[in-house]
C-alpha cells in the first residue's frame, strides 16, 4: 500500500474507469466529424478502450479474485472517491456537452489534441501502475495496454496531421 492508502484493487478500479471514460469520449467525439475515415477511427478507438476495460476486469479477477474486499477504511474510501472523480473528469471527460464544447471551440483538431494529452496521461498512469503489481502476468497485461495506448497516440497524431493539413490547404 502506498502513502495515499491505495491498494491494487483501488488502482485497477481507477484503470477500469479511465478506459470506460476514454471509450465514452471517443464515441461522443465521433459525432463531431463529417469525415468517414476519422469517424471510424474514433469509433475504433472507443472500441479499443472498451476492450481495455475488459482486460482490466480480467486482470482484477486474476489478481484479486471475483469478490472485492468488504472492509475499506473511511480515509481509504475518501481517497478512492477523490481519485475516481479525478479520473472521470480529468483523464477523459466523456460528457457529451464537454466534448461538444471542445469540438465547437477548437474543432476536431482540438479534440485530437485533447485526446493526445489524455492518452499520454494514461500511459504515465499505467507505467506507475506496474509498481503495484506482483506478477509477471499482470505486468504483461499492463505492458500490452501501454503498447495499445502508444498505438492510439500514433493514430491520433496522424489524424491530427490530416486535420491540420487540410485546414491549412483550405485557408
Amino acid at each position: 500500500m502506498d502513502t495515499l492508502g491505495l491498494d491494487l484493487g483501488d488502482v485497477l478500479k481507477l484503470a477500469f474507469t479511465m478506459e470506460k471514460t476514454g471509450a465514452e469520449f471517443y464515441c461522443h467525439a465521433a459525432h463531431f466529424t463529417n469525415n468517414p475515415t476519422q469517424h471510424l477511427m474514433l469509433l475504433g478507438l472507443a472500441g479499443m478502450e472498451s476492450e481495455h476495460a475488459v482486460w482490466i476486469g480480467s486482470l482484477q479477477e486474476q489478481l484479486l479474485g471475483p469478490t472485492p474486499k468488504a472492509t475499506v477504511s473511511t480515509a481509504d474510501q475518501v481517497v478512492s472517491e477523490f481519485l475516481d472523480s479525478w479520473v472521470k473528469g480529468k483523464v477523459f471527460d466523456p460528457r457529451p456537452v464537454e466534448v461538444e464544447k471542445l469540438a465547437k471551440s477548437e474543432g476536431l483538431s482540438g479534440v485530437f489534441r485533447y485526446a493526445l494529452g489524455m492518452e499520454k496521461d494514461t500511459i504515465v498512469f499505467y507505467s506507475g501502475l506496474r509498481s503495484f503489481l506482483g506478477s509477471a502476468d499482470a505486468e504483461g497485461f499492463i505492458d500490452k495496454i501501454i503498447r495499445e495506448e502508444q498505438r492510439h497516440l500514433a493514430e491520433i497524431g496522424r489524424a491530427l496531421e490530416d486535420v491540420d493539413g487540410s485546414a491549412v490547404k483550405s485557408s
